[in-house]
């Protein structure tokens, strides 16, 4: 499992719905996994937590509006932290 797959692993555990969803699905709002601030701020703490990087919630707000996105913005911050 890549650290992209660990992240979707992560919103799936947060996510406030039963039934599935893709990476197109957007994190926050009704119309996606209904993601609110508080709920990001979780996930932002249990990536931090299992990767061991820093993030910024600002970031994470403006680069990922998806679960894809999410996924790929904080595998890239590990990668860096990795590297």
């Amino acid at each position: 499992m890549d650290q992209a797959d660990e992240v979707r692993a992560l919103i799936r555990q947060l996510a406030p719905v039963a039934n599935g969803y893709d990476d197109e699905v957007p994190l926050i709002g009704p119309s996606g996994l209904g993601f609110d601030s508080v709920r990001v701020v979780e996930l932002l703490l249990l990536c931090e937590e299992r990767f061991g990087v820093k993030l910024a919630i600002e970031e994470l707000l403006a680069d990922a509006s998806t679960v894809l996105d999410g996924a790929l913005v904080i595998s890239k911050v590990g990668s860096k932290v990795g590297s």
